[in-house]
C-alpha cells in the first residue's frame, strides 16, 4: 500500500467509483455515443481514436482525423496471429484482464465473465481494423468526408452529437483513416447489449487509470503492458511517473509557464 500523505489509495482500493457510475446510467445508444465523448473528452481511449493535426495534403491546414482504436493489443496482429507467442500472449491479456478486474472488486468468477465479455468486443473490433503494414500507407489511410457522407458512412454513430460533446466546432469535412473500422464500430453500437459496452467500458476506465490507482494496480499493468509485450525491466521511480503524468496532462500550460517567466 502506498504510505500516507503519497496521495494513493492503499492496494485493491480503485478510487474511480465516479466515472465507473457515469456510465452505468447508459440507457441507449445515444447515452451511449454521449458517453464515448466524454471518455475522449477525459483522455480515457477507447471505440477510436479522434484529433486535429495538420492534413497530410497541405501543411498549412489542420484537420480533423479519426482513427481505428479499442482492440487493446497492440495491434489486430495479436489477436488473429496462431503462433505459439501470440497464444501465450493472447493467454496473459486475458489474465492481466481478470486480474484487474478482481482487484477493482470484482468476485473471481464475474472478473472471468467480463473478461469474455471485453474479448469478444475488442477482437471484432480487431477485425475490421487494418494491420501495421498497411497504416504504413498514407494514401489509403487519407479519406476526407463530408458530414453527409460521415452519417451514411456510420449511421449509429452522430458526429454532430459527438464533436458537439467535445466541444469542437462544426466541421465541413474529417479525415477517416479506416472507413471499413467505423462502419464496423456502427454496426457494433446497436449489435452488441448496452449491457456488454457498460462491461467495455468499466474495462477502458480501469486499464486507463491504473497509473493513478494504487501499488497493485500499477504493478500488474506494469507487468503486462511494459515487462511482458515490451521488455521494460522495471518501473520508473516514483518521482519520474509523477512528472511524466503532469507532462501529458498540462505539459503545454507547464511549458508555457517557464516560458514566461524565463
Amino acid at each position: 500500500p502506498g504510505r500516507k500523505g503519497e496521495g494513493e489509495a492503499p492496494a485493491g482500493t480503485p478510487t474511480v467509483p465516479p466515472l465507473l457510475a457515469e456510465f452505468i446510467k447508459i440507457h441507449s445508444v445515444r447515452d451511449l455515443q454521449h458517453e464515448i465523448a466524454v471518455f475522449h473528452k477525459r483522455g480515457l481511449g477507447g471505440f477510436f481514436r479522434f484529433g486535429i493535426g495538420a492534413d497530410d495534403k497541405d501543411s498549412n491546414t489542420n484537420i480533423a482525423n479519426a482513427n481505428q482504436g479499442g482492440v487493446g493489443l497492440p495491434n489486430r496482429d495479436y489477436w488473429f496471429k496462431d503462433d505459439a507467442k501470440s497464444q501465450e500472449t493472447r493467454q496473459k491479456y486475458s489474465e492481466f484482464m481478470t486480474n484487474m478486474l478482481k482487484l477493482a472488486g470484482d468476485s473471481a468468477d464475474k472478473a472471468a465473465a467480463e473478461t469474455a465479455t471485453i474479448t469478444a468486443i475488442q477482437k471484432r473490433f480487431a477485425s475490421a481494423a487494418k494491420a501495421p503494414v498497411d497504416l504504413r500507407d498514407s494514401e489509403a489511410n487519407y479519406n476526407k468526408k463530408s458530414m453527409a457522407e460521415l452519417a451514411q458512412m456510420t449511421p449509429n454513430f452522430s458526429w454532430p452529437d459527438y464533436l458537439a460533446a467535445r466541444g469542437v466546432s462544426v466541421l465541413k469535412e474529417v479525415n477517416v483513416g479506416q472507413p471499413k473500422y467505423f462502419e464496423e464500430m456502427s454496426k457494433m453500437l446497436t449489435e452488441i447489449p448496452l449491457s456488454d459496452w457498460k462491461t467495455y467500458m468499466k474495462w477502458v476506465v480501469i486499464v486507463n487509470s491504473a497509473g493513478s490507482l494504487s501499488k497493485a494496480f500499477r504493478d500488474e499493468s506494469f507487468n503486462f503492458s511494459a515487462k511482458y509485450l515490451f521488455g521494460v525491466k522495471e518501473q520508473p521511480a516514483r518521482g519520474k511517473r509523477r512528472t511524466a503524468g503532469a507532462d501529458n496532462v498540462i505539459g503545454e500550460a507547464l511549458a508555457q509557464e517557464v516560458h514566461n517567466t524565463t
